[in-house]
């Protein structure tokens, strides 16, 4: 089904840096809220489009409203900040997001991540480093906050991965690790396809390629694999 919304485009720009960057806010606590926006009246470079205190009213203004980065709050009574994103991620694909949490769980860094979010800043950061994460997301790079979470890409974008397998090892390429990944959250091909910008020819490739080094007979049993032998990390 296609939906008809604003296009995001995050591409790098030269002039980046100079134009207005429109930013929407999301979080439940109108407190949060309201030091946010008191925040951006002193840059001059950054304008608030909107704000909302839930997910379900993020997406309703997402379909009349375009912007260029979206902060997101984590922790959401009803629609959390994951769902929230995965939403966001099914209808507008290339919007940055840069999520905002008071924990610094890699477990909660991987599954961010893995979901989609170009950015993940600790609530009691300084505003100099949100100010920044929400220009790197403009520029169309990622930025997450801390050791925790750059140890976590890092692993993410070595060139190979092994685990031993019936004693002798199984080497994952970056691909085939992002494609893992995806895997495991349950995304279809085609989805996959969409969030990693290839055909579904190749995406189905990989998994192939997938199966076959870890000998796994479908889905299930990979992903039962990659989960028992700790692939990802």
């Amino acid at each position: 089904m296609t939906i008809n919304s604003p296009q995001y485009n995050n591409e790098a720009s030269g002039h980046n840096r100079t134009q207005t960057i429109n930013i929407a806010l999301v979080d439940d606590h109108q407190l949060v809220l309201e030091g946010l926006q008191a925040l951006f009246r002193t840059e001059e470079t950054m304008k608030i489009a909107f704000t909302a205190n839930s997910g379900a009213q993020c997406l309703e203004h997402l379909s009349h409203t375009s912007i260029d980065v979206l902060v997101l709050d984590y922790k959401m009574p009803v629609m959390d900040g994951l769902e929230t994103l995965n939403q966001i991620r099914q209808r507008y694909p290339s919007l940055p997001v840069l999520i905002l949490t008071v924990t610094d769980d890699s477990s909660v860094i991987m599954e961010l991540h893995r979901a989609g979010a170009n950015g993940y800043l600790l609530k009691d950061s300084n505003h100099v480093e949100f100010l920044e994460a929400i220009r790197q997301l403009k520029e169309g790079k990622t930025y997450f906050h801390g050791s925790t979470a750059r140890a976590i890409l890092e692993s993410l974008n070595r060139p190979a991965s092994t685990i031993p397998r019936n004693g002798h090892h199984v080497t994952l390429t970056v691909r085939e690790k992002q494609v893992l990944s995806m895997i495991i959250d349950q995304l279809r091909t085609q989805d996959i396809a969409a969030r990693l910008n290839l055909s579904p020819h190749t995406i189905e490739t990989h998994r192939k390629n997938l199966l076959v080094k870890t000998g796994c007979k479908n889905s299930a049993g990979l992903v039962r694999f990659a989960m028992e032998n700790n692939l990802l990390n």
